[in-house]
């Protein structure tokens, strides 16, 4: 039961009945939402400061939406055409309301336009905003909506039928004894979803899962959403990289390469970071942050081979200075940056400077691998040869040590998803992840983790690692000594190379950094 009145929304065409909350502030809760929207889709504001409600509407290339509020809990939405004909708000909108009814919850009133019902609804699902009066997904409402809404509730209703059916169908199990026992691990086959049942089963019982298996569920869920977010986004825009075609769309900008490389470049070495831009520097925001970015110094691209939601890539270097450039481009940036939707690229593998700004810590040119691998984000594997030499040595003494079963066959272009043995393969990669995270940390120290090496290392790994000072962990630290000392032997290249990052490495000159200006309200009015 929400515990605020639910927000009682309509098209602008059938108005609910005021909602009296007595809040004298409404006015400035709607005009905040509005500015937001103005902001967000590059448009104008206007308010009539007469109304007795409060009177707006947003000016945008394509359209002008009105919005009516007559208390903080009950708002109206319409668009128009430049020509004057009726359209539906943009889906940002109805987003950006669902957000402020979060703890509230949204009615859906006496609205009559189908297209308005779903995008309210589609926002409503996007951000777990509870709904009252909302309409029915049959065919018939399915037709009387646009291709795109109708792709995502029909996706949203799949996936719940079918939650639904593994909800009731019945799980076999034996006579339970007195107390629950642990299921027994020969009964559970090797894929992801069959662990993913086991491992759900064991949290039930009264010993439950440990930390490792709680990573791994947790982990299998993840994927799994991610998977079904992405078919879903490329299913509604018809296009493999979808984000791309979203800021697309939303801006009328196509992507356009863009490079900008100082006199110290970065690239290829150390940290990096991604923005969810539109990836084109005619975009203000996009233009902004890279100008911004030519102040202090920084290579970046734009465009130029991201993958899907990669519209910014931003070539660092040493974690501290990583750490404090997120933080400066979220302060004055981040209000006017997307925060990486879940199927995005970067959601998948990096770790969240904020929750805007992502990165990865990789040796391109030294190290083969581009990407990390598995369940751990942000660290790049330190393979070294094209025959996966150190992969295949790794796979023998996680072997010999029982980490992983003998029948396992490692072999880097296996999906993990597909692999047929899951769980082998997700420890096989949090080992892997490890040794490479040791030897960074060996080499580079401060410059790859920053001055607290063991929080740096609990934020990456967390619960993927066996608890410090457990033989499992000895094990772990055993067989990354091994494989410092091979990368040593065999590969002094990418020893020497990570000396030269850390030796000849040029600090970002912060002092650069223009002064942050803020608007503060005075009793003269705003003022920088």
């Amino acid at each position: 039961t929400p515990s605020k009145p639910i927000l009682a929304a309509a098209n602008s065409d059938n108005n609910e009945a005021t909602i009296q909350d007595n809040d004298n502030n409404y006015k400035s809760y709607w005009r905040e939402y509005a500015q937001n929207m103005a902001t967000k889709l590059h448009g104008t504001l206007e308010e009539d400061k007469d109304a007795q409600n409060f009177e707006a509407k947003v000016t945008t290339n394509n359209d002008i939406t009105f919005i009516s509020a007559s208390s903080k809990h009950n708002v109206s939405l319409g668009a128009q055409k430049k020509d004057g004909s009726a359209t539906v708000p943009d889906q940002k909108f109805f987003d950006e309301l669902a957000l402020k009814a979060k703890d509230c919850g949204i009615n859906f009133g006496n609205i009559q336009t189908p297209e308005f019902k779903a995008r309210l609804m589609i926002a409503c699902l996007k951000n777990n905003v509870i709904m009252t009066g909302q309409p029915k997904l049959d065919e018939e409402f399915f037709n009387s909506i646009e291709k795109d809404s109708a792709t995502y509730l029909k996706a949203w209703q799949n996936k719940q039928n079918t939650q639904q059916q593994q909800q009731t169908q019945p799980t076999p199990t034996p006579a339970p004894p007195a107390t629950p026992q642990q299921p027994s691990q020969k009964n559970y086959e090797k894929t992801r979803d069959e662990r993913e049942r086991f491992l759900d089963i064991k949290s039930k019982t009264p010993q439950g899962l440990t930390l490792q298996e709680q990573h791994e569920l947790d982990y299998i869920r993840f994927t799994k959403e991610r998977e079904q977010a992405l078919e879903e986004a490329i299913a509604r825009t018809g296009d493999k990289d979808p984000r791309t075609a979203e800021h697309t769309k939303a801006s009328g900008l196509h992507g356009e390469n863009y490079t900008f490389h100082p006199q110290n470049h970065r690239r290829n070495n150390g940290w990096k970071l991604h923005l969810d831009v539109v990836p084109n520097r005619d975009d203000p925001t996009t233009k902004a942050v890279s100008e911004f970015l030519e102040t202090v110094g920084v290579d970046h691209k734009i465009f130029n081979g991201g993958e899907n939601g990669k519209g910014m890539t931003i070539y660092v270097g040493s974690y501290d200075d990583t750490i404090k450039l997120a933080k400066e481009i979220n302060s004055r940036f981040g209000k006017d940056i997307a925060e990486p939707p879940l199927y995005t690229d970067q959601k998948g593998e990096e770790i969240d400077f904020n929750s805007k700004v992502t990165g990865r810590f990789y040796f391109s040119g030294t190290y083969l691998a581009h990407y990390p691998r598995g369940s751990i984000k942000g660290i790049t594997p330190a393979e070294s040869s094209v025959d996966e030499e150190m992969s295949n040595c790794l796979t023998a003494w996680a072997k010999q040590e029982k980490i992983i079963g003998n029948d396992y066959n490692n072999g880097i272009i296996t999906a993990i998803t597909r692999c047929n043995n899951f769980h082998d393969h997700y420890i096989f990669r949090n080992l892997e992840s490890y040794c490479s995270h040791k030897l960074y940390q060996k080499h580079l120290g401060e410059f790859y983790c920053g001055k607290d090496a063991d929080k740096f290392e609990e934020q990456i790994f967390g619960g993927a690692l066996p608890p410090k000072g457990s033989k499992d962990r000895a094990t772990w630290d055993k067989i990354a000594d091994l494989y410092i000392q091979k990368s040593e032997n065999d590969y002094p290249r990418g020893i020497q190379a990570m000396n030269d990052l850390k030796s000849k490495y040029t600090p970002i000159d912060f002092t650069k950094v223009p002064p942050l200006v803020r608007l503060q309200k005075s009793n003269t009015g705003n003022q920088a």
